[in-house]
């Protein structure tokens, strides 16, 4: 019994990674791959060793498409690791909370559970943009 729920939860954490890894990535590339070479060649030119060029031009230029991708991933983390606790084996969290409710017919719990997600998703998606803000302050005055 032990080794079922232990089986039910790494497939649970493997589902979780594979559903945010990919936006993560996706978006990573995305901005990195979208540096302009003229600022790569700019600090080439000056000097600037592959180590700085990533450090101090790559990276910077990347973060707001990386940023992007995590508040993508932990999006799909946060609605995977709902789905995943309405799943048959579950015994505790907010998919079961609402499972729960919903087969002893408790509106109000199985509405409050609703409203939950949507506040704990807005809060760390908040949360998360919060974080990014001071690291992507330029993008705003250079947008």
């Amino acid at each position: 019994s032990n080794t079922v729920l232990d089986t039910v939860q790494v497939g649970m954490l493997f589902i979780l990674f594979y559903g945010a890894f990919f936006p993560i990535l996706v978006n990573t590339l995305d901005g990195v791959l979208g540096v302009r070479d003229v600022h790569i060649e700019s600090a080439r030119t000056l000097g600037a060793k592959p180590g700085q060029i990533f450090r101090k031009v790559v990276l910077p230029a990347a973060l707001p498409s990386i940023f992007t991708g995590l508040r993508l991933g932990l999006g799909v983390a946060w609605f995977v690791i709902v789905a995943a606790e309405m799943l048959p084996g579950s015994d505790a969290g907010i998919g079961y909370l609402m499972i729960y409710a919903y087969q002893l017919a408790e509106m109000d719990v199985l509405i409050s559970g609703m409203i939950l997600i949507g506040v704990v998703g807005a809060l760390l998606s908040w949360g998360l943009a919060r974080i990014g803000r001071p690291l992507t302050r330029w993008q705003r005055r250079a947008g």
